[in-house]
């Protein structure tokens, strides 16, 4: 209790957003969690390309920590995102699986005796 706490929150964004909104997002979560309460932005970056994705990482202190401060601060955090995410036509990515399925073949058990 008391004190900062820092949180991080990583965003998915989907493998096909264009490099002009991926240059352009860390301005854009800037812009719209500059006015938040009891919250402290220390970066928004590109964090890495993965497997299905482009992920972000969001880094972030809540000042005057406690647990309902905490949640408080992470409702604005998560409505701000995703204001900037529609406005934007951001989407997220999705997990997804590829499943091979091979046809199985059974020989029928022979019947002569």
């Amino acid at each position: 209790r008391g004190g900062k706490k820092l949180v991080k929150i990583s965003l998915d964004l989907h493998r096909d957003t264009s490099t002009d909104i991926l240059k352009a997002f860390p301005d854009l979560i800037k812009e719209a969690t500059k006015d938040l309460k009891d919250f402290e932005l220390l970066d928004v970056w590109f964090k890495e390309i993965g497997p299905h994705s482009i992920i972000y990482e969001l880094i972030f202190f809540v000042s005057e920590y406690t647990a309902s401060v905490a949640r408080q601060v992470t409702t604005e955090v998560n409505l701000a995102l995703l204001a900037v995410l529609r406005k934007a036509s951001i989407r997220l990515a999705f997990p997804t699986k590829s499943v091979v399925s091979e046809p199985l073949y059974i020989r029928a058990a022979s019947t002569s005796r």
